[in-house]
């Protein structure tokens, strides 16, 4: 569940700041996919891969500016702490 709902918030995040902050920056298409991905198998895969996926999607928004590493560390505490 803990995973879910760090997927879902990176969503919402995701979903803002294309829509309403930089709407041409990137195509988040595969970032969707990759949040879905993780929302409907995070009792399949491995802890390991859900990490790694994660760390990519984050990494892209930061690389975006969408959010900052700052940000993304205080998101992870609170979701998977």
């Amino acid at each position: 569940m803990k995973y879910i709902n760090l997927a879902l918030s990176l969503k919402s995040t995701l979903i803002y700041k294309t829509l309403y902050v930089s709407p041409s920056k990137v195509s988040d298409e595969h970032l969707h996919f990759m949040l879905d991905s993780i929302i409907d198998n995070v009792y399949i895969w491995e802890e390991d891969k859900i990490n790694r996926w994660i760390g990519f999607v984050q990494g892209v928004m930061v690389a975006h500016g969408f959010t900052t590493i700052d940000e993304e560390r205080e998101r992870v505490k609170e979701f998977l702490n």
